[in-house]
């Protein structure tokens, strides 16, 4: 079938948003391969998830780009079929690796929890399995054909959300469950670990306060203040200069407003880190999944012009979630900025 004016203008777009998100994801892989065996098991996860949004990339871009070569629609169920699995499977191991990542700090922030770094590799292998079973279970089933088809958009192959057959439903309802757990855990879980820090920040505020409290002096009644009441008995038993008790508590009173001003810069960071990933995650994926409940409850597939907006908005994200590691994933962002400085340095030293 030849191309339309919206089919090749969707094309065009995904051959431009590939060229831009493919780089993007591979600064945060290719660095990080060797690194592996010594990241933290969050930035573990965060690494593959930008290797799958790669593969993701790669294989919306493919169509893309061959749907412009040819000049044509490629009407080959069996290549379709094989596309729509590779999305499918991309896009559930991603929402399910965002699960995790969330899981891992709602875990140790909010349940005082320590993981072992083998279950960060446990689970990545349970989201592969999974995400591998709930793509290819169409073909099980015999409703691939069915199942998976060229969206409305013509810009990519997926599932058909608006089947109503037992079969296929089976299928939606199990995707769109996982998608829609992992949005609203996701709010959950990083609201409870915003509020966790802001309990400490508290506490410890309340004990700066406390501190300051002790430290000041106060009058008794025969006019001597509590270091003058305290001073002859603290030269009895220790036999220690009398200025010695205020400096003491001058460092203590340090030591803490030093502890308060850091829980505070930890508050702002991860409420700023917080909002940043948890507007990234729902903007990014709450259109697509608006999109797909609402095929599937009104049994009708939405607009090309909608169908493109959710999935462009996905793509977005996709290109924006490794900007988010490399600023805010110490362990991968610290080894990117060391193989661009040293690309830097080697350029220096050759010139």
């Amino acid at each position: 079938m030849p191309l339309d004016d919206v089919s090749r203008l969707t094309s065009i777009v995904g051959v431009v948003i590939t060229c831009l998100n493919l780089p993007l994801n591979l600064m945060i892989v290719l660095p990080n391969v060797w690194y592996l065996s010594e990241i933290a098991p969050s930035s573990f996860l965060a690494f593959w998830l930008c290797l799958i949004d790669a593969i993701s990339i790669i294989n919306m871009g493919l169509i893309a780009i061959l749907t412009l070569a040819k000049g044509e629609m490629d009407e080959n169920p069996a290549i379709c079929q094989l596309h729509a699995t590779f999305t499918t499977f991309a896009s559930l191991a991603s929402i399910l690796i965002c699960f995790g990542l969330t899981l891992f700090r709602y875990l140790i922030v909010v349940k005082k929890r320590t993981l072992p770094r083998y279950f960060a590799s446990f689970y990545l292998l349970a989201v592969v399995v999974v995400a591998a079973v709930a793509s290819t279970l169409p073909f099980m089933t015999q409703s691939a054909d069915i199942y998976y088809t060229m969206r409305p958009s013509n810009a990519y192959c997926g599932p058909k959300w608006s089947l109503h057959d037992p079969r296929s439903l089976v299928l939606i309802i199990t995707s769109l469950g996982v998608a829609s757990i992992t949005v609203v855990f996701i709010a959950y879980a990083y609201m409870a670990m915003v509020g966790k820090v802001m309990e400490v920040l508290t506490f410890t505020k309340d004990l700066a306060s406390s501190a300051e409290l002790a430290s000041q002096p106060k009058e008794w009644g025969d006019g001597k203040t509590n270091e003058e009441s305290v001073a002859p008995k603290v030269l009895s038993s220790s036999h220690v200069d009398t200025e010695s008790v205020p400096t003491k508590s001058r460092k203590g009173d340090k030591a803490i407003n030093k502890e308060t001003a850091e829980m505070e810069k930890l508050q702002f960071e991860l409420m700023r880190q917080s909002i940043v990933i948890v507007c990234a995650f729902i903007i990014g994926w709450a259109p697509y999944l608006f999109m797909a409940v609402f095929e599937a409850i009104s049994g009708t597939a939405v607009s090309p012009a909608c169908d493109f907006a959710a999935t462009f908005i996905v793509a977005v994200y996709e290109g924006v979630n490794p900007i988010i590691v490399f600023i805010y994933d110490r362990d991968l962002g610290k080894n990117c900025r060391r193989v661009i400085s040293g690309g830097c340095k080697r350029r220096e030293a050759k010139a």
